[in-house]
């Protein structure tokens, strides 16, 4: 890359691997209640069923590594203290998608891979660019500059955080996959001042 050009404004996405026994994981996020979600395309959901499923004590060990990876993520990015305002599981099947999406009222989102197998398909995060680069024309696309969105292939144990504003989605699942999807807000949110 040339010295004269300088990449500016970086969407910082944290790549983590979590150790923990995702058996174990499943076995217990799967005894909640689920239904299809409306931007899922018809497939199980504890979204809007239950409030926060990370709050389940025995899923506390998971919990305190994904804070750990939040704050982690949160000094890197020079963010404030954030807390986990909601969780819930998506499981998907063959064919199953993601539609295009952001997560409103939330500051930094999260996707923990419980389960996926050599045919999960990648998570697409959408560039936040492309609606201000209306007259660009590449030659090629093999530059991070003419790129629409980048793809990330996912294994069992990963855990992605990201801008809540950032648009992601997949193609139709190849495969399986179940994963723990998360918000959060600004943890001095949640602090009452008569304590």
């Amino acid at each position: 890359m040339s010295d004269n050009i300088v990449p500016l404004f970086p969407t910082p996405v944290g790549a983590y691997e979590i150790d923990i026994d995702l058996d174990f994981v499943y076995s217990k996020i799967t005894e909640y209640v689920s239904a299809p979600h409306f931007l899922l395309e018809d497939y199980d959901s504890s979204f809007g069923q239950e409030s926060n499923i990370l709050h389940d004590p025995d899923l506390a060990h998971l919990r305190s590594e994904i804070l750990g990876c939040i704050k982690d993520y949160t000094d890197a990015t020079c963010l404030q203290e954030l807390e986990i305002t909601g969780a819930w599981y998506n499981q998907m099947r063959k064919g199953d998608k993601v539609t295009l999406h952001r997560h409103e009222g939330s500051v930094l989102s999260g996707a923990f891979y419980v389960r996926t197998d050599e045919n999960t398909v990648p998570l697409r995060f959408q560039s936040p660019l492309k609606p201000y680069k209306m007259n660009d024309l590449y030659e090629n696309f093999n530059s991070q500059y003419a790129s629409s969105g980048v793809q990330i292939n996912v294994q069992p144990g990963n855990l992605l955080l990201f801008p809540s504003w950032l648009e992601h989605e997949t193609d139709a699942e190849c495969g399986e996959r179940c994963v723990i999807s998360f918000n959060t807000l600004y943890k001095a949110m949640f602090v009452n001042p008569d304590t």
